[in-house]
């Protein structure tokens, strides 16, 4: 038997696996790129995710804040009204785009068109107050100071609505007091 010269060997045996090394590199190469593509793509949704849970909440702390303001516009009115100051009531005013409703005019709240409402310049968003009328308490508070059974009171419903980016926020609360608004 005639043996190759080891030299001779060695170099056709490093011939033979130089493609498949290439190949195998090549193939973990691509794993990698792919598994940082999808790296890449899964941040990007996380932080897209995160921007949009940000403009939530300050659209959502935005229209609490319109509630409080619209709490403090009706105890204003109400004041101005038992003191017989001020001469525009807006629950008396004919145009309703003031944002105050009186219980003869139902609303629904997604039925209005809140741009033309005037808005807060502070949390750029809107919101309507419905007089709802003089219903009677049917309960009691743990409050001292509250309405007993059968006392009657002056309620009202704010809708506040704040946009922020994309996010849109819609809250409402109930309101009570003890004069009347006109």
């Amino acid at each position: 038997m005639t043996s190759l010269p080891s030299i001779q060997y060695d170099h056709m045996i490093h011939h033979q696996q130089g493609g498949a090394s290439l190949l195998v590199a090549l193939v973990i190469l691509i794993a990698l790129t792919l598994i940082g593509v999808s790296s890449m793509n899964t941040a990007v949704i996380e932080l897209k995710m995160a921007n949009n849970s940000k403009q939530q909440g300050l659209s959502f702390n935005n229209a609490e804040e319109l509630l409080t303001i619209a709490e403090q516009d009706i105890a204003q009115i109400v004041s101005d009204v038992k003191n017989g100051v001020g001469g525009n009531n807006p629950f008396l005013l004919v145009y309703r785009a003031d944002g105050y409703y009186l219980p003869s005019e139902p609303i629904d709240v997604n039925q209005v068109n809140w741009n033309q409402l005037r808005k807060n310049t502070r949390t750029q968003g809107s919101y309507i107050i419905e007089y709802l009328g003089k219903p009677t308490a049917s309960g009691e508070s743990l409050n001292e100071n509250a309405a007993a059974i059968g006392d009657q009171f002056y309620a009202y419903r704010i809708t506040a609505r704040s946009e922020t980016g994309k996010a849109i926020r819609i809250v409402q609360s109930i309101y009570v007091t003890s004069s009347q608004p006109y």
